[in-house]
């Protein structure tokens, strides 16, 4: 499978489908109507590979500064709370998560693998148990790392991030649909007291890497602090440099967390009416926000009970039409990506 795209009319996204030098593109107008195709791709998918490629379902990309909220926002997108998140589980490496519509659920396999794929090991995990199966293997990962680079003469006593190591989680039920998703280490300019003076740089690297690597298949989620402004966002400067804004969804986290004149502020610059606004055409910018949850409450319920917060909390704001629509920002874009992945 060659390419995706999509088109710019709402409620009418289109996928291409096709390999190099068939001569034909199939369309599809969502991910709902690609399920089929790809209940058949996966089971011959080894034996397709000489004829028409890789079989590659749509990917989401994560992408933005550190603590940023991606591996939240990627959470409530799939509804299921595996991703490893907070000041001492933020992800040190790339995440890959697959997940294919299927007759019955099965137990989600979790694989260790370098970036060209390959997989040094794999195993089948409780749903229940799958987080903490991820960041056990995402500490062990980077911990690795770490002892090389000092054994190198690099500073540095706290695991930095894996630029040679990737964690893939394969998901399989009948109530999702075909994509992936990529959840990256967020991006910084000053490391951590404890952490080696290269490692911003290596976590920029490792990023424009799996960028460029998904650029063809990929929409670009750009996660933004709603108290930043998107110019200094490190992810939205990515995408520029590489000329992929055109592929990018802006979403502004935490907005709960503003004050009224910094909301007013955020509005501004999703209506591009400030001077530090970054205009993502066609996709534009949506808000979204982060509801505190007890610590001792069930996540996957957690998880729900923040997207029904969130909604009610963007339904009692202001605004008609667009501007309500990009407000409601995660019941958006769960909606129409997973759901119906009509990409605005």
């Amino acid at each position: 499978v060659g390419s995706t795209s999509h088109s710019t009319t709402a409620g009418d996204s289109t996928w291409k489908f096709g390999p190099a030098g068939w001569g034909k593109t199939l369309l599809f107008k969502s991910f709902s109507s690609l399920r089929g195709l790809f209940d058949a791709l996966d089971l011959v998918g080894e034996l397709m590979t000489d004829t028409l490629g890789d079989v590659q379902a749509p990917m989401i990309v994560a992408l933005g500064n550190e603590s940023s909220g991606k591996s939240s926002m990627l959470e409530r997108l799939m509804m299921l709370p595996i991703l490893p998140k907070g000041d001492s589980m933020c992800t040190r490496l790339p995440i890959i998560i697959r997940l294919r519509h299927a007759c019955s659920p099965q137990l989600p396999i979790l694989e260790v693998r370098d970036l060209n794929g390959k997989v040094s090991h794999s195993k089948r995990v409780p749903m229940l148990d799958l987080r903490a199966a991820v960041h056990a293997e995402m500490a062990a990962v980077v911990q690795q790392e770490a002892e090389d680079l000092k054994n190198q003469g690099l500073l540095g006593t706290r695991p930095g991030v894996s630029t040679q190591k990737q964690i893939a989680i394969a998901l399989s039920s009948p109530s999702l649909p075909n994509m992936d998703l990529l959840d990256l280490p967020g991006l910084k300019t000053i490391a951590g007291s404890d952490e080696a003076d290269d490692t911003p740089a290596r976590t920029w690297e490792l990023a424009e890497r799996m960028v460029e690597a998904y650029r063809d298949r990929a929409i670009f989620l750009t996660t933004v602090h709603s108290a930043m402004a998107p110019t200094q966002a490190l992810g939205v400067q990515m995408l520029r440099n590489r000329g992929l804004l055109d592929r990018a969804v802006g979403v502004f986290t935490m907005v709960d967390e503003l004050t009224r004149p910094m909301q007013r502020r955020m509005l501004m610059r999703i209506d591009g009416q400030v001077g530090d606004a970054v205009p993502l055409e066609p996709n534009g910018w949506v808000a979204t926000m982060t509801e505190p949850v007890g610590s001792d409450r069930d996540e996957a319920a957690c998880v729900g009970e923040e997207l029904n917060s969130a909604f009610t909390f963007y339904s009692a704001g202001k605004g008609e039409g667009k501007r309500k629509n990009r407000l409601n920002g995660l019941e958006s874009l769960r909606t129409q990506a997973i759901n119906e992945a009509t990409f605005f």
